[in-house]
């Protein structure tokens, strides 16, 4: 069965397709670190905004732009 993922943004539309089919043999991890998109993610490569305060931080505290995953996803600067 191919399997494919999917990053929706928070009106649940469609960002961005990523695969190869895996036919059961690679996890979800490997798919995504071996992807064109991780790739271009890690590489700094796509046009994510640079870390900012966040609305009522009286500190100030720049915290990064995020995409939140399930446990299966490895963190990175990028990925939660």
């Amino acid at each position: 069965m191919e399997m494919f993922r999917e990053i929706y943004d928070l009106k649940k539309k469609i960002l961005v397709i990523f695969g190869p089919p895996s036919y059961g043999t690679s996890s979800d991890c490997n798919i995504f670190k071996n992807s064109n998109f991780c790739k271009k993610l890690e590489g700094k490569h796509l046009n994510i905004p640079g870390s900012r305060p966040l609305p009522n931080d009286n500190n100030g505290t720049p915290m990064p732009f995020v995409i939140v995953g399930d446990e299966v996803f490895a963190l990175s600067q990028h990925v939660l």
